[in-house]
């Protein structure tokens, strides 16, 4: 691991003039501030900040189908409208920055019309906001600066988006802020001032946002050049757009050096992003509108064709990150579980200075505030009746959150009025979920919806597939046959968007056994597979009909299987155990965390045999299910050592034929097991230890199960046509039907789960 560590650092640091520079066809722009890549959907969004009247100016590039489409904004002409950046919690609907607002546009990507949905909040009067971005923890930076520019310099500010106050400012001194990004490996921030010659790095707080010890890295020694968007790499090399100089320029900020200048054919590059499948291409936005920073003036200058397109830079030999979206609000899920934590505690202990903040997201009223956001969807609600069904808080409260009085809000006086509001908060929250939520809420908050479809997927059958893996990038499933033997297919790949499957043997490998499939993030086309009882790293292009073993990784203890393998959100490899036999004799096996100086390490003892895994990381907690056992398992887990402690268990299965096996976690922190032998899908709230929803399968033997989809709204489910009885390690006699061995999707299940992780090793 530390050597491949310093090879990508000496790569990064070498120049590499083998790189390519490709012009898009596409809309000519005035000046695109900045831009944004999907690493979903694989569409490139950017903003033309000087387009005005009736032009368009929000595009949407297609990188796939190299297709552009363009809308207006109805009703806004005045210009100033600069970034595009999709919200995670509401489809077709965009942040934009308009003049000195930041507004919620809605655009569904086809049409040549979008519509300003509402204002979020502005920045100082007499300011305009310049660019935005959102921190790898899904906060909104902003960046403001003077209407003319650098004429004036040094008076604005950065500002961050909190939920209930709106843009707070952050970092003083701004004259124009240009561009900016996180190095999230070292948690630093880069910040590019237009009106200065230097990039200022400064130290960021993952936890709280906030910005301290800023210093100059790097000082830009042409007068003429204006260093403009920045982005950074996974080497934490920055690269700068350089306006009126041609160019992009790569720099090292630990050397405060240039590396490598990629020359473009237009003069005014502005704003950059990292794109493609692999983020390993530069999308270079350029403008036409000659702007001269230092004088706020548009300078008399001939342009050619090239000016205002957009451009590629291919085979720079790095990769980069995807862009964070944000929601830019509370969800309702987390409004419900505050007021639901505030109604079942101690009042007397929860008033204390560390509480004041939390208390108060209540008493604003988030929820409230959320179902009015929701009520225009639905018909029969009008906003009053939700107002006015229940009194959120006294008026003698309201005064005291008004004025910032906390003395008098946690007052003696005060505490039998807040005691009375625990219960109409229930109340509220009670009446809210039957008269106004959606079914997505529904479901969210744990109730049940009955609207979910299951859809068999053509393609082969497989006898046990014990994990699947989908890649958030390329849209793709991996799946493996544990039970596959001799020339028979054992590594699967389903296309998702293309509907299309591709199945390959392991070239000199017939053992069977083969289990998981997860793709490598420092390879191309290599994957992590476990054969027997180790892990080997395996080359398959996903078309051939044919894999190439590389090389063995590590291997378990002599004895045991791998049965079931995943990778953390720490991109740790987790890897369970079991005996060949299966639950015969159980409990003697281990589940392994992966060291990369000492391979396979003993990391939970006492497990029978592992069959699924997964991680809560907003609570950090660890879910494990060992199918020789009857219940689920929950453990904490330390990000920073991937070690786990204080195992209990949270649900116990009560259908003593149907076997747990394969578990997911959604967003709401939800799982999703697959019951082996019961022919179903079972959604189990690990708070409340209740099956929530049961999702019936036309297959009897469901085995492992994945999020997929481009929105990650539905469950994809392997099943199996080898009925292993696991508590005797026998094969049963039994009468199987087309659809045993099929791959399932469970749609309309209104919930969203996580991207799988890969790793290097």
């Amino acid at each position: 691991m530390l050597k491949q560590i310093v090879i990508g650092v000496l790569l990064s640091c070498i120049s590499v003039d083998c790189y390519q520079v490709t012009q898009i066809d596409g809309p000519l722009v005035g000046d695109s501030v900045s831009t944004f890549w999907d690493c979903k959907t694989k569409n490139l969004y950017y903003s033309d900040y000087f387009g005005f009247g009736d032009s368009p100016v929000l595009f949407r590039y297609d990188f796939v189908r190299n297709v552009h489409f363009a809308a207006r904004i109805q009703g806004y002409s005045s210009g100033q409208v600069g970034n595009l950046i999709p919200l995670n919690c509401a489809i077709n609907q965009f942040l934009v920055s308009l003049g000195s607002c930041v507004a919620v546009v809605y655009w569904d990507g086809f049409s040549t019309t979008a519509i300003k949905l509402r204002e979020r909040s502005c920045v100082d009067q007499g300011r305009i906001v310049t660019f935005a971005k959102v921190d790898p923890r899904q906060r909104l930076f902003v960046g403001s600066g003077e209407h003319t520019y650098c004429v004036a310099p040094e008076g604005s500010w950065l500002y961050r988006f909190a939920p209930l106050q709106g843009l707070v400012k952050s970092l003083s001194g701004v004259g124009v802020s240009g561009g900016m990004d996180w190095n999230v490996l070292t948690n630093q921030f880069y910040h590019r001032d237009v009106c200065q010659s230097s990039i200022t790095e400064y130290q960021w707080s993952p936890l709280s946002g906030s910005l301290s010890n800023g210093r100059p890295i790097f000082q830009f020694s042409n007068p003429n050049a204006v260093g403009v968007g920045i982005e950074i790499d996974k080497f934490g090399m920055l690269y700068v757009a350089m306006y009126n100089d041609s160019s992009v320029v790569k720099i090292n900020p630990r050397s405060s050096q240039i590396v490598e200048t990629y020359v473009l054919p237009a003069k005014y590059p502005l704003s950059l992003t990292f794109c493609g499948p692999l983020l390993d291409t530069l999308c270079v936005t350029t403008g036409n509108v000659p702007l001269n920073v230092k004088t706020a003036s548009v300078e008399d200058t001939l342009f050619i064709p090239n000016d205002g397109k957009l451009y590629k830079i291919s085979g720079i030999a790095t990769h980069g990150y995807c862009d964070h979206k944000t929601c830019l609000n509370y969800s309702l899920i987390d409004a419900t579980d505050l007021a639901e934590d505030f109604a079942s505690s101690n009042l007397s202990d929860m008033y204390h200075s560390s509480d004041v903040n939390r208390m108060l997201e209540i008493f604003n009223g988030v929820v409230v505030q959320l179902l009015n956001k929701h009520a225009p969807l639905i018909p029969f609600v009008s906003r009053d009746r939700i107002d006015s069904s229940v009194p959120w808080y006294t008026s003698e409260i309201d005064m005291a959150i008004a004025k910032r009085n906390y003395t008098s809000l946690w007052s003696t006086e005060n505490l039998a009025q807040m005691k009375k509001l625990r219960n109409r908060r229930k109340q509220l929250i009670s009446n809210a979920k039957r008269a106004f939520l959606s079914p997505r809420l529904y479901v969210g908050l744990g109730m049940k919806n009955d609207c979910y479809q299951v859809t068999q997927i053509d393609g082969p059958s497989v006898g046990d597939s014990v994990s699947t893996f989908w890649d958030c990038i390329t849209k793709n499933l991996y799946y493996s046959d544990f039970f596959a033997f001799g020339d028979s297919p054992v590594l699967f790949r389903y296309d998702f968007v293309r509907n299309v499957h591709f199945a390959a043997r392991i070239q000199g490998y017939s053992s069977g056994q083969v289990g998981n499939l997860i793709p490598l993030n420092c390879a191309i086309n290599q994957f992590l597979v476990s054969l027997g009882s180790c892990v080997a790293v395996v080359y398959w292009d996903g078309f051939s009909t044919t894999a190439i073993k590389l090389r063995e990784r590590s291997c378990v203890d002599q004895g045991r299987i791998v049965t079931f393998a995943k990778v953390d959100p720490r991109q740790r490899l987790f890897v369970g155990s079991g005996e060949p036999t299966y639950c015969v004799a159980p409990e003697g096996s281990w589940l392994y965390r992966f060291a990369p100086l000492q391979g396979l390490v003993k990391s939970l003892s006492g497990v029978g045999v592992s069959g699924g895994m997964d991680w809560n990381v907003l609570t950090n907690q660890f879910y494990h299910k060992d199918v020789c056992q009857s219940t689920i398992t929950e453990y904490q887990w330390s990000p920073l050592s991937g070690s786990l402690s204080n195992g209990r268990p949270i649900f116990q299965f009560s259908n003593p034929n149907a076997v747990g096996v394969g578990i997911e976690i959604d967003k709401f922190g939800m799982l999703y097991v697959a019951m082996y032998n019961d022919s179903s899908v079972v959604k189990i709230n690990p708070r409340s230890s209740q099956i929530v929803e049961t999702y019936v399968l036309p297959a009897k033997h469901p085995l492992s199960l994945t999020f997929c989809g481009p929105l990650l709204d539905t469950l994809c489910v392997t099943t199996g046509n080898v009925p292993l009885n696991v508590k005797t390690a026998s094969v049963e006699d039994t009468l199987f039907t087309p659809n045993d061995g099929k791959l399932y999707k469970i749609s309309g299940i209104a919930t969203h789960g996580y991207c799988d992780h890969k790793t290097c090793l």
